[in-house]
């Protein structure tokens, strides 16, 4: 090629390359645009979708999952709402089962919820529905099918695959009682109340715990023994939390201070008063009821038409006496329940049957005769409720029926109840004021001092003639005592009675009545005034049990192993935070360090961590193992026990969480975890004071499990 060719080949490529430089400047102008249009609209989804999203996530039971019926089902479930949680319902087939309400107005986020379901066999429709702080309500729907199972001891597990087959136990334990939940029954695990490894269910012993039960040497009353943390770390062969050493019955059970269990032939509970059904709980969004034409005031005129007063009707007094009773099949005993209207059913425990008859005012005396006031227009309505066992069989229902009878049958008359099982046999009388002192005194509700101290003063009237009678008589009763207060003063009319406060959680009745020293004559007895204790406060003691790391994020270098870390546990009571911090991170940035520096400790890949044997004891071994100042691990810390405990009232709301940090040299710390939950205590639906509760939280990484234990 010549000179020419050359030069002209020349300026052809630069002509080429300043062609090309518009086209190139112009592609990467579009590019720009089109990442910033992605990013903005990435930012502006993050920020709209992720506000105003409601969810709630059932984590048990499990969406088409096989339920034995008839079978305790626990229901776990979530609300999310970036408007706050205030209630959160359970409904199963058109029924309410459940609802829990936020203690907060403003609610919380997330709000849990923690219920038992009984299912009948058949499909089910489970539905959850929770409400946020803007009263908008979302809800959550799945199936699920329960199944009839020939189950003799009810653990869920039919008999034919179950190796204790009349003792209720877990699937882990082939069907044999293991409430640690490590697959060796309890009657061969020597830690029943830890989970461990075979052959005896113990942790590995370790320096702070030498007999490896659990308990660490500086709370373990029996630390050469392995024991029970239920028993403060001694051996608890029956499990009840009474030691051995103090135990009258190491083999059995018991919920005594002797460790004995209570007698088992005792009948069931009395029935509500007025032995009716509570009204159904409100539920959400349900418009309250409006009066209908007609009904309240009509004008607002004088206090009486705007309060009317009630109308005042005659009382008289009335006996009734029961006199035989006689049965068509033997039974050991009964308890029976008597009521006149809408008064307080009365129990009566029966026994000593001769040939199914048996002669009430025989063997009751006078017992079986009750004086009550009745006003003398209306007819008297009696329910009379009975039961029969055969020794320590379940009760069978003999009678239940109510009779009303008209002032023509107060004369003393035989009437009678029969059914199918029983007949019983009474009689009503009425009495004149010649038979009785008339009329029963009236108690005033009880008044308080200031700030609702003492004197706590308790007053009644009484329009009888004060020179018939020598005194009265007050009558204190309580669910497990009743006594008697002496008043030979007839013209007094208060009385102090802050020495009979009732117990906490206990109700104190007040009733009273006049009498006669001479005639042994005496009145009807008063209406009742009641006293309620304070609620009982209770100990809950929650212990965090494991971290279960799940799906960890990337972190700086792609490894997927959260970490070095640090972070707290918590639970409250609303007004009381109990705390456990943990450290287990250390981060250099001084000379010879990278130019970000660099952080070590403990991480967390995927897997299942024990919090106490796992986490704190890694951090105690790493601070034990350093000898001087210099050591990294000095800055380690962890607490002696994963157990917090915080008192709580019944019925109240206990709140329980947690935060786990990913400590970083080259950027801010991330957090990993940082969830809450709550959960109402009801102490009378659930075995706190004997079963662990359990209770966890879940997260995007990590979920935290816990069980709970109450305790007075």
């Amino acid at each position: 090629m010549n000179r020419n060719s050359s030069q002209a080949a020349t300026l052809i490529s630069r002509s080429n390359k300043k062609s090309k430089l518009p086209l190139l400047l112009g592609c990467f102008i579009v590019l720009a645009v089109l990442l910033g249009i992605v990013i903005l609209g990435g930012f502006f989804y993050s920020t709209t979708s992720a506000s105003g999203q409601s969810l709630i996530s059932i984590r048990s039971p499990l969406e088409g999952e096989k339920l034995v019926a008839g079978e305790p089902v626990q229901v776990r479930a979530l609300a999310r709402d970036d408007q706050n949680v205030t209630r959160i319902e359970l409904w199963v087939d058109g029924q309410l089962i459940n609802m829990q309400e936020s203690n907060t107005p403003k609610g919380i986020n997330p709000f849990p919820l923690l219920t038992t379901w009984y299912p009948e066999a058949g499909i089910h429709t489970i539905i959850l529905r929770a409400f946020n702080g803007r009263g908008e309500s979302f809800q959550r729907t799945m199936y699920t099918t329960a199944l009839a199972l020939e189950d003799l001891d009810a653990d869920g597990i039919a008999n034919d695959v179950d190796t204790c087959p009349d003792q209720p136990g877990s699937e882990a334990a082939n069907g044999c009682p293991d409430r640690d939940f490590d697959g060796i029954t309890d009657a061969t695990d020597t830690c029943p109340d830890e989970a461990g490894l075979p052959p005896n269910g113990c942790p590995a012993p370790s320096e702070s715990d030498r007999d490896g039960d659990g308990m660490l040497d500086s709370a373990d009353i029996c630390p050469d023994e392995v024991g029970s943390p239920l028993a403060d770390g001694c051996p608890d062969t029956d499990g009840d939390g009474t030691a051995d050493g103090a135990d009258s019955c190491p083999a059995e059970p018991g919920s005594g201070a002797d460790g004995c269990p209570e007698s088992s032939d005792s009948l069931p509970p009395d029935p509500l008063p007025g032995g009716e059904e509570p009204p159904p709980l409100p539920r959400p969004g349900d418009e309250p009821p409006l009066p209908e034409e007609g009904e309240g005031p009509e004008s607002p005129g004088g206090l009486g038409e705007v309060f009317p007063f009630p109308e005042t009707k005659e009382l008289i007094r009335l006996k009734i006496e029961a006199y035989y009773l006689a049965l068509r099949n033997p039974y050991d005993r009964l308890r029976c329940y008597l009521r006149f209207d809408d008064q307080d059913p009365i129990p009566y425990d029966i026994e000593n049957f001769d040939d199914l008859h048996w002669d009430i005012g025989a063997e009751l005396g006078s017992e079986n005769n009750l004086v009550i006031e009745h006003e003398e227009t209306d007819p008297l309505a009696i329910l009379l409720d009975c039961e029969g066992s055969i020794s320590d069989g379940r009760p069978v229902s003999l009678v239940d029926m109510t009779a009303s009878h008209p002032r023509a049958e107060w004369d003393g008359r035989d009437l009678k109840i029969e059914t199918a099982d029983a007949i019983v046999h009474y009689r009503i009388i009425e009495l004149s004021c010649a038979e009785s002192i008339c009329p029963a005194p009236t108690l005033n509700p009880l008044t308080f001092g200031a700030w609702g101290e003492g004197p706590f003063t308790l007053s009644w009237r009484w329009r009888g003639d004060t020179r018939d009678i020598s005194g009265f008589r007050l009558v204190i009763s309580t669910d497990d005592d009743s006594t008697s207060v002496n008043i030979p003063n007839p013209e007094m009319r208060s009385l102090n009675v802050e020495d009979y406060m009732p117990a906490c959680g206990e109700i104190a009745s007040f009733q009273i009545y006049a009498y006669q020293a001479d005639g042994d004559l005496r009145s009807a007895m008063s209406n009742t005034q009641e006293w309620p204790g304070d609620a009982c406060t209770y100990t809950a003691s929650v212990t965090f049990t494991t971290l279960e790391v799940h799906n960890p994020p990337a972190d700086e270098e792609g490894l997927h192993r959260p970490g070095p870390i640090y972070g707290n546990f918590w639970v409250s009571n609303g007004t009381t935070i109990e705390s456990l911090d943990f450290n287990a991170c250390w981060c250099y940035f001084g000379p010879g360090s990278t130019f970000w520096g660099w952080c070590e400790g403990l991480e967390l890949p995927s897997g299942t961590y024990s919090i106490n044997r796992g986490i704190f004891e890694w951090i105690d071994t790493a601070q034990a193992s350093c000898i001087g100042d210099g050591c990294n691990s000095n800055d380690f810390y962890a607490p002696f026990s994963s157990s917090l405990h915080i008192p709580l009232e019944n019925d109240s709301d206990l709140t329980i969480g947690g935060r786990i940090m990913d400590c970083d040299a080259k950027n801010s710390d991330d957090v990993v975890f940082e969830e809450q939950g709550g959960i109402r205590i009801n102490v009378d639906e659930l075995e706190y004071f004997t079963v662990p509760i359990p209770f966890g939280l879940e997260g995007n990484h990590i979920n935290l499990n816990t069980f709970i234990r109450m305790g007075r």
